[in-house]
C-alpha cells in the first residue's frame, strides 16, 4: 500500500508540473501548489472509490469530482491570472523562464520514472500473491470435486442420484450415500457462507459422517454426534444445515436440522408430501439434542432432498421458487428416471431466476419388488 501511495503521489506531482509546463511557467507559486493538492485529492478519492468497490456510486461521484476540480481550477486561474511576460523579453526574464521550464521538465520526467518503477514493483508483488491465491483456490476446488462427486448408484434395490453445483470454485454443499451394516444412509448438507472456509467444514462433515457409520456401533444419535464434532471446529458465526434418510426395509428414519423439508412422492397416487423433523442447524449450540422421525414408504416411492440454493431465488416479479415450485416439478415428473427428473428440477429452477448460492439435490427411489 505504501508503494501504491508513493506512485500516486508521483503522478499527482507530475500532473502539477505538466500543468505549469503547459502554462509556460507563468503560474503563481500559490496557484501551482493549490492545483497539485486539488489534483491529488481527486486522484486519491478515485482510488478510494475503486478500492471500496463502490462501482455504482463511483459512476456518479467521480465524474462530479472531476467537474468540481475543473471549475475550481478555472476559478483559481481567473483569481490568480498568469504573470504576464513583459515585451520585449529581457535576458533575465528569458533565463528565469528557461530555468523554470527546465525544472518542470526534469521534475516531470523523474516523477514518471519513479511512478512506473513503484508501479512495476507493486504489480510484481501483487502478481505473485494473486497466482499463489489462484493456485490455492484451484487446489481447493479439485479437493471439493473429489469430496462431492456425482452420485449414481443402487444399494439393496434402492436407486440414488445426486449432484452438487457450487456457486464458486469451492462450494459448501455436500451430497453423499453410504452403505451401513443394516441398510444405507443418504444425506445432504449445506455449510453457511461461501468459499474455502465452508469447503473445509464440509470436508470435516463428510469425514465425521463416514467415520461414525463405518466405526463400531454407537448408541449416540447421528446428529448429536455430528454436532459435538463440528461445534468446536468452526467459526462462531458458521453453522451447517443437514438432512438425512436412513433406509431399513419398509421404513426410513429421517431428520432435518435447519434444512428444507424432504419431499415424499407417492408412486401410488402421484401425490407429494413434506417430511419434517425440525431441529436447529448443526454447530449452533454445543449440547443440543436432535429429534428423528420414521415413516413408511412403498416400492416406487421417491424422496427428494435439496439445499436452499434450489429454492431461494426470485423471478423478475419477485415471486420465490420455493418448496411449492419444487413440489410442482416433482408432481409432474416424479415417475421419470432419476437423471431426467434431476434435469427437469434444475431446468425449472434456473429458468425461474438467478441464484448466487450452491445448488445441490439428492433423489432416492425405492425399487419395485
Amino acid at each position: 500500500m505504501v508503494g501504491v501511495s508513493i506512485r500516486f503521489a508521483m503522478d499527482v506531482f507530475g500532473m502539477g508540473l505538466s500543468r505549469d509546463l503547459f502554462g509556460l511557467g507563468r503560474q503563481w507559486p500559490l496557484e501551482l501548489g493549490i492545483g497539485v493538492v486539488l489534483m491529488g485529492g481527486v486522484v486519491m478519492v478515485g482510488l478510494m472509490l475503486v478500492s471500496l468497490r463502490l462501482s455504482h456510486r463511483a459512476k456518479v461521484l467521480y465524474p462530479s469530482l472531476l467537474v468540481a476540480y475543473f471549475l475550481v481550477t478555472v476559478g483559481l486561474a481567473m483569481w490568480l491570472p498568469a504573470e504576464r511576460l513583459p515585451p520585449p523579453m529581457e535576458a533575465a526574464h528569458i533565463s528565469a523562464l528557461k530555468t523554470r521550464l527546465l525544472v518542470d521538465g526534469v521534475g516531470l520526467f523523474v516523477a514518471v520514472i519513479l511512478s512506473y518503477a513503484w508501479f512495476l514493483s507493486f504489480m510484481g508483488k501483487e502478481g505473485k500473491r494473486y497466482f499463489h491465491y489462484r493456485a490455492e483456490v484451484a487446489l481447493a476446488g479439485e479437493i471439493h470435486r473429489l469430496l462431492v462427486p456425482p452420485v449414481a448408484l443402487t444399494v439393496d434395490g434402492t436407486a440414488f442420484h445426486g449432484e452438487s453445483h457450487p456457486s464458486s470454485e469451492v462450494g459448501g454443499d455436500l451430497v453423499d450415500v453410504v452403505s451401513t451394516h443394516d441398510g444405507w444412509l443418504a444425506y445432504i448438507a449445506d455449510v453457511s457462507g461461501h468459499g474455502v472456509a465452508p469447503g473445509v467444514v464440509m470436508g470435516m462433515v463428510k469425514s465425521a459422517v463416514r467415520t461414525r457409520v463405518s466405526g463400531p456401533t454407537n448408541a449416540q444419535p447421528l446428529l448429536d454426534h455430528l454436532n459435538g464434532v463440528i461445534h468446536p471446529l468452526k467459526k462462531s458465526n458458521m453453522f451447517v444445515t443437514f438432512a438425512y434418510v436412513a433406509g431399513r426395509g419398509d421404513e426410513v428414519e429421517l431428520a432435518t436440522a435447519g434444512h428444507p423439508p424432504i419431499l415424499h412422492y407417492s408412486a401410488g397416487d402421484g401425490g407429494v408430501s413434506e417430511l419434517k423433523c425440525p431441529n436447529l442447524p448443526l454447530g449452533v449450540r454445543r449440547n443440543e439434542s436432535f429429534a428423528t422421525a420414521r415413516t413408511k414408504w412403498e416400492p416406487g416411492d421417491l424422496l427428494v432432498l435439496v439445499t436452499d440454493g434450489l429454492l431461494d431465488m426470485d423471478d423478475p416479479a419477485g415471486h420465490e421458487f420455493g418448496i411449492a415450485g419444487l413440489k410442482r416439478v416433482v408432481e409432474e415428473h416424479g415417475s421419470r428416471p432419476l437423471d431426467e427428473l434431476s434435469h427437469e428440477i434444475l431446468r425449472a429452477v434456473r429458468s425461474h431466476g438467478p441464484s448466487r448460492d450452491d445448488q445441490s439435490l439428492l433423489l432416492i427411489r425405492r425399487g419395485r419388488r
